[in-house]
């Protein structure tokens, strides 16, 4: 068995493991919502985004935009890759937050950036030396990360790409010296990560915008919530100037 073999046969039982023993219970909603304008019920279900800081203020933004039009949010936990297929299929309402991707099928995207990030290249320098997105021979990335398609598409880059369903899964991989790099949004970066060994380091590739997506369904309601939402943003937006507006200040 070639080095090549080896490796998607590790990545394999790896996610093996992984759909036994980490995967999220089933949640309890397996039939299309009620979501067409003529109901009565104003709750509204989304796939729910991570604890970090960040993720945690585009859902209050949009949590926020909901409720000033007298919606209720639930989240249900799916891997990301799932979440698109309930979003879809009308089982979840939409998408909380994803990148630029107009064609969704059934999906609106809410016409609002509602927060920007930069796409990183953790690379194991031991592995391929001062290698990049157009060298590395093993890239691993979190199954359904839109933002490195659209990157890799745009730039024309052609790279053998390792897919797993995990984020957890990801880093191991990378840790452990499996994969010459992995590519990930930076927000899923600990800022000591890289202070642990010499031989790994980041290099930013892209960026990209999250935007709202919402089931077809639910199209009353997007010149509102458009509307809400863009609020939101200017007013964090301003919030954050105003911030470093005093810091300046009390610096002076």
């Amino acid at each position: 068995m070639n080095t090549s073999s080896k490796f998607v046969l590790i990545i394999t039982l790896l996610q093996l493991a992984c759909a036994a023993f980490c995967m999220p219970p089933k949640p309890p909603h397996f039939q299309p919502l009620k979501t067409n304008k003529n109901s009565e019920d104003k709750h509204v279900y989304f796939d729910k985004l991570s604890a970090l800081d960040f993720h945690q203020d585009v859902q209050h933004t949009i949590e926020t935009a909901y409720h000033s039009l007298g919606y209720e949010v639930t989240y249900i936990n799916h891997p990301l890759k799932r979440s698109y297929v309930e979003a879809t299929e009308g089982r979840l309402s939409g998408l909380m937050a994803r990148v630029n991707q107009p064609k969704l099928k059934g999906l609106i995207q809410i016409p609002v950036a509602l927060k920007r990030f930069k796409i990183v290249l953790l690379v194991n320098s031991e592995r391929c030396g001062d290698c990049s997105l157009e060298t590395i021979t093993q890239l691993a990335t979190v199954s359904g990360f839109v933002g490195l398609q659209n990157l890799l598409k745009k730039r024309e880059v052609s790279v053998p790409l390792f897919e797993v369903s995990e984020r957890k899964l990801l880093f191991n991989l990378f840790l452990n010296g499996r994969v010459d790099a992995i590519a990930v949004s930076e927000v899923l970066i600990d800022d000591t990560l890289l202070a642990k060994q010499d031989m790994w380091h980041s290099q930013d590739i892209g960026e990209e915008s999250l935007y709202h997506y919402l089931h077809k369904d639910f199209t009353h309601i997007v010149p509102q919530l458009t509307q809400r939402l863009a609020a939101e943003v200017d007013a964090k937006l301003n919030a954050e100037d105003n911030a470093v507006v005093n810091e300046s200040t009390l610096e002076k």
